[in-house]
């Protein structure tokens, strides 16, 4: 797929960046990586801290929510897949709009539900 603007465009089909990271950004994971401590494995609940801010973030635009509402996952693939078993029953249709993201064409196979395309 290809862009008619002049605007650079960032490719999100995948997590292939083609671009540096910045140095900030750089910088921030080499000190989390050398303080070590609990960010160095998954917390399976999550963190209190992260789920606040995101609580935080969301009240500034009027949208209140509960810590314990809040679920991070490694993804889009992951959060598709948790959402899509929660509310889709064995034999409903799932459609996907093409073009996508390989991975969410099988998310809702992995629930034995049927996916077709949209154009």
């Amino acid at each position: 797929m290809t862009s008619n603007t002049s605007q650079d465009v960032l490719r999100l089909s995948a997590g292939d960046p083609d671009f540096e990271a910045p140095a900030h950004v750089k910088e921030a994971a080499i000190r989390a990586i050398e303080e070590g401590g609990r960010w160095t494995h998954y917390a399976f609940r999550g963190v209190q801290e992260f789920k606040e801010a995101v609580v935080n973030y969301y009240a500034k635009y009027g949208v209140k929510y509960d810590p314990s509402q809040v679920h991070a996952t490694a993804g889009s693939s992951v959060a598709l897949n948790v959402a899509l078993a929660g509310i889709l029953e064995p034999g409903d249709e799932c459609i996907v709009f093409d073009p996508t993201f390989a991975a969410h064409f099988r998310t809702p196979l992995t629930s034995a539900r049927r996916s077709c395309t949209s154009p």
